[in-house]
């Protein structure tokens, strides 16, 4: 049985370990996303380390790679024009994450694993 895929991309800004990224694309083929837009040094399928952590997903949820994350979003902002981009990041005064009420069709950028997301 095939799902519709959620009006959701994610975008990987500089993520640096290949097996994070692998888990990600579990967890977007998890959640029906669209798609996964890998930037700057994100690993990006085709990759062992990746593949391996991914146990088969990065075949299935589809993926493009940006020089850096606002070409991402120009790029999404082009096709999606309604789309809203929304910054995933642990910092004083973000709304809760369980209780925010998301907007869709949507585009979640997830920084850095220790720089977070670029300017």
């Amino acid at each position: 049985m095939t799902r519709p895929k959620a009006d959701l991309a994610i975008v990987l800004d500089r993520l640096r370990s290949a097996h994070n990224v692998g888990n990600i694309f579990r967890l977007a083929e998890a959640v029906g996303a669209k798609e996964i837009l890998c930037c700057g040094c994100t690993p990006c399928p085709p990759h062992p380390k990746l593949a391996k952590t991914a146990m088969g997903t990065d075949a299935t949820v589809p993926s493009r790679s940006f020089p850096d994350a606002l070409a991402a979003i120009r790029a999404l902002r082009k096709e999606i024009p309604e789309i809203t981009v929304l910054a995933v990041e642990a910092v004083e005064g973000a709304p809760d994450a369980l209780g925010f009420r998301y907007p869709f069709p949507l585009a979640l950028v997830f920084g850095n694993e220790a720089l977070g997301i670029s300017q």
